[in-house]
């Protein structure tokens, strides 16, 4: 049980973690595809 238990928590760890690491990819992308004139 703690064995899963930390699994879980390196999860969430990472999920954290890379959640503000894909918004600023996708917002790199928006902002390239803009500056392209597709919007």
């Amino acid at each position: 049980i703690l064995y899963k238990n930390c699994i879980l928590q390196i999860q969430n760890y990472v999920l954290v973690g890379a959640l503000p690491l894909t918004f600023s990819v996708i917002n790199e992308f928006y902002l390239f595809m803009a500056a392209q004139g597709v919007f």
